[in-house]
């Protein structure tokens, strides 16, 4: 009983978070950071910079950036795969942005060390697409090579 009673809220909630185009932004969004990541992985870091935002790179120099990918790249190694763990969207306003705001949390296996990546893509009112305007990368590599 209790594992139907489980399976029923699930559906529930898939079903409320597709209504309102919660899931439908979230699929968008993974597409961004499928992309991201499939340029990392082909370290065609230039690539990888066109899914960012220009409100990325008001905060973080174009060049800076381009140099923190190769640096990370470095101490990392390749990138071998990646797993979404955590999501949220956020529809309104929020931080100053008025649109869709998407956080993807990824576990994700490098060569060398593994990381934790936090992915925030946003879509305004009346956009077209998702774009990054924020990346956090996390692992102990970073420190100690």
């Amino acid at each position: 009983m209790r594992v139907l009673l489980a399976v029923l809220i699930v559906s529930l909630a898939g079903a409320l978070l597709s209504g309102c185009g919660m899931g439908e932004a979230k699929g968008e969004a993974e597409l961004v950071a499928q992309a991201y990541f499939g340029c990392i992985q082909k370290t065609d870091f230039d690539g990888a910079m066109e899914l960012f935002s220009t409100k990325f790179f008001q905060a973080t120099p174009r060049e800076d950036w381009r140099a923190m990918q190769e640096k990370i790249g470095e101490k990392l190694g390749k990138l071998q795969s990646y797993n979404l763990v955590r999501w949220n969207v956020f529809k309104g306003k929020k931080s100053g942005l008025s649109g869709t705001i998407v956080e993807l949390g990824y576990e994700a296996t490098y060569e060398k060390y593994p990381a934790q990546v936090l992915m925030v893509v946003y879509k305004p009112v009346g956009g077209e697409e998702f774009e990054i305007i924020s990346m956090n990368i996390n692992s102990q590599g970073l420190l100690l090579e």
